[in-house]
């Protein structure tokens, strides 16, 4: 079977560009509830035109941490940044670049960070964190709006 691949949309790079990641620890023997952790996220989208290829520098950074109520749990700030390359620019309209960017390339992005996270708690004592399916629709609605609210 071969792999279908894009011929338009080519990941060149992904980097985690800053991680802190704290342990936080009961003060009673009770085991934190990983499942109730809060989540926030937030991206931006950088773009720069030339003749052949319009580079696309994608920007995530992700914020993870302990609800109030459930103290004990991992704290997370990360961010991280994925380089794209799309190709033949001239030939796509906007809705179909914007599809590519929200969603292909965004939930790479995720996906790669996900890894990272599932890595790099692998060996804490609380053990592994999965981040879980994020809600897409809402994110990129959530960015609307701050998006709308920051031009008016």
């Amino acid at each position: 079977m071969d792999l279908i691949a894009s011929e338009n949309l080519t990941l060149k790079e992904f980097y985690i560009t800053n991680t802190t990641l704290l342990s936080i620890y009961p003060e009673t023997n009770r085991k934190p509830r990983l499942d109730r952790l809060k989540i926030n996220c937030d991206f931006d989208i950088f773009t720069a035109q030339n003749d052949a290829d319009n580079p696309l520098n994608f920007m995530i950074t992700f914020n993870v941490k302990c609800n109030e109520e459930e103290k004990p749990g991992y704290f997370f700030d990360i961010g991280a940044v994925g380089e794209f390359i799309l190709s033949k620019t001239q030939e796509i309209n906007d809705k179909t670049k914007n599809q590519y960017i929200l969603y292909t390339a965004l939930p790479m992005i995720i996906n790669s960070i996900r890894v990272y996270i599932q890595q790099i708690t692998s060996m804490h004592a609380f053990g592994t964190y999965l981040l879980p399916v994020l809600d897409l629709g809402k994110l990129l609605k959530q960015k609307e709006i701050e998006e709308d609210s920051i031009n008016n």
